[in-house]
């Protein structure tokens, strides 16, 4: 879950989660006010679920992760309601080099 003021300069509550299918993307749910959710655009993204959701300078970062072939991708936008996302890496994209990204797990 991640708290936003997005660039309507409303805040605003996002969370990620997998879908329930291997053939969509992950779903990305959006609030105002806690109580109404709503689907924000999210089915131009590669990956089936998010591990990490953050804001930085304005845009709202999503990396998910193709769960079996564990390929990574980020994606930002500056409003998911508003905005497409667009993509930060693709891990799928000649040139990239994997030795470059974290891999394994995280423990507490």
């Amino acid at each position: 879950m991640l708290s936003v003021e997005l660039s309507n300069f409303k805040k605003a509550l996002l969370v990620a989660g997998s879908s329930n299918s291997k053939k969509s993307s992950i779903k990305i749910l959006m609030t105002y006010n806690g109580l109404v959710w709503k689907e924000v655009q999210s089915k131009e993204m590669k990956g089936y679920t998010s591990r990490a959701m953050e804001f930085h300078n304005g845009k709202v970062y999503v990396a998910t992760v193709d769960e079996q072939g564990f390929k990574p991708y980020l994606y930002s936008s500056l409003n998911p309601e508003i905005y497409p996302w667009k993509t930060e890496i693709d891990s799928e994209i000649r040139g990239f080099d994997k030795g470059k990204n974290p891999t394994g797990s995280i423990y507490n």
